[in-house]
């Protein structure tokens, strides 16, 4: 969303160059930690890869902001240093700027939900999220409502500060505010076009079956319809569909265990061990478990490279990197590796080619 507003993309072009300016010197970062009154907040890196990595950079800036340009005059008046003159002129853009990150954050609260949730409340949460980034046009959260109070006590510090005129903030909040809003909506729209599909797949969930026979017999009709219209090309017969899903519904009301199971594990059953039963119907719970309704493993995929190619470990080819991925991710626990196991391992790997072993 960021990438439709160039006032953003300047916005980080200046984040990176401040943390690149203080993370390649260990004499200005040592500067900086001697002038911060809270030693363990730094300055962080922004990257498009982490989907929170913008709010905190700007978190950890908005926090520790007078001791930075504090920091950054001191690099210009001692040392000269020209990159400390340019990155000095960013302090009314990032106050500003971290106004925008309300909507990021708002959009971060919908979580990361589990997939049985995903199933029943995915259009409520996103709908709802999206409802509340396009009010904040005419209700503001708190970092845009406290932007005048934050620009007065910066305006009482002893640095050098521009501080930003009232048309400054209109004109922010029109052309960068605005429009970054309405990209986040849109964004979010186009992210989830199927939204009344995917929700169908809550007809799978046990708890929701009725006592009722007669409301049994009626119960998710139209998310059955809906899912047997948008999957037609692989159901061999739609209408046996129905019948094997009336009878699962009467099978779960007559066992306890299957109430008590959740949305996946029932998808599980009757892909699985009832697939004889319900060979129609059974189509519709592999597509469930199919498709992806959380990005959970993409983010442990990418935490666990971060852990495991660091900078020193930068000329770590692809097909080891991958090989090492895979054992840190799917591999059984160090716990459970024994020494016999680890034994045959190291005579395994000895035996590729002549090695010197110690």
């Amino acid at each position: 969303a960021a990438e439709k507003v160039p006032y953003l993309l300047k916005w980080k072009a200046i984040v990176e160059q401040l943390f690149r300016f203080y993370h390649a010197s260990g004499i200005r970062t040592a500067s900086l930690l001697t002038i911060l009154e809270e030693p363990k907040v730094k300055v962080t890196e922004a990257k498009d890869v982490r989907w929170l990595s913008h709010n905190k950079a700007v978190k950890a800036i908005r926090h520790c902001l007078p001791s930075l340009l504090t920091s950054l005059e001191h690099e210009a008046r001692e040392r000269c240093d020209a990159m400390a003159f340019g990155a000095g002129d960013f302090h009314a853009t990032i106050q500003i700027r971290g106004s925008s990150d309300d909507d990021v954050r708002c959009v971060a609260r919908t979580g990361e939900p589990t997939k049985d949730a995903v199933y029943s409340t995915v259009g409520t949460v996103v709908m709802g999220a999206i409802t509340t980034v396009r009010s904040m046009k005419e209700h503001p959260e708190l970092n845009f409502r406290e932007l005048p109070d934050t620009i007065g006590q910066l305006s009482d510090q002893p640095f050098r500060f521009k501080k930003p005129s009232a048309n400054d903030v209109s004109d922010f909040k029109s052309n960068v505010f605005n429009k970054f809003i309405d990209a986040v909506v849109n964004n979010l729209e186009s992210r989830f076009p199927l939204i009344p599909v995917l929700g169908s797949f809550s007809m799978f969930n046990p708890t929701t079956v009725p006592e009722d026979q007669a409301e049994r017999n009626d119960h998710c009709k139209d998310e059955l319809q809906m899912l047997v219209e948008r999957f037609t090309a692989v159901l061999p017969d739609a209408t046996e569909a129905a019948s094997e899903y009336r009878v699962l519904k009467n099978t779960i009301h007559q066992d306890l265990g299957l109430q008590k199971t959740s949305t996946t594990v029932l998808m599980e059953k009757v892909a699985g061990p009832l697939k004889e039963a319900m060979p129609n119907f059974r189509l519709l719970a592999a597509v469930g478990l199919l498709l992806q309704t959380s990005t959970a493993d993409c983010e442990r995929g990418f935490s666990t490279l971060k852990r495991v190619k660091t900078a020193q470990r930068n000329r770590l080819q692809n097909e080891a990197l991958n090989a090492v991925l895979r054992v840190s991710m799917e591999g059984p626990s160090v716990a459970d590796f024994s020494k016999t196991e680890a034994e045959k391992m190291v005579f395994e790997w000895a035996r590729e080619k002549r090695r010197l072993l110690v």
